[in-house]
């Protein structure tokens, strides 16, 4: 069975354009949850981080901070569970 993937948008280098291709789906850990983002938004700190190479510890760096997150189920296991 292949693993769930999700879409992401690349930056391969410093000022090189965006890529859109498949990622690999996080996998929550403890105190954590995954969301589903219905939409997904570049703003202003991303192109500075594209044409300025602010924050990127490496290449390709995933980038996107305006987001519209939608909650997943939390596992009944999980600590973060309601009571």
């Amino acid at each position: 069975m292949s693993q769930p993937t999700n879409i992401a948008a690349f930056l391969n280098a410093q000022g090189a354009n965006f890529s859109v291709s498949d990622a690999p789906l996080p996998i929550p850990g403890p105190g954590e949850v995954l969301v589903r983002n219905r939409a997904v938004a570049l703003n202003p700190t991303d192109w500075k981080r594209q044409s300025w190479g602010l924050f990127a510890a490496s290449y390709p760096a995933i980038l996107g901070s305006g987001t519209s997150p939608f909650p997943l189920p939390i596992p009944p296991t999980s600590e973060l569970a309601p009571n």
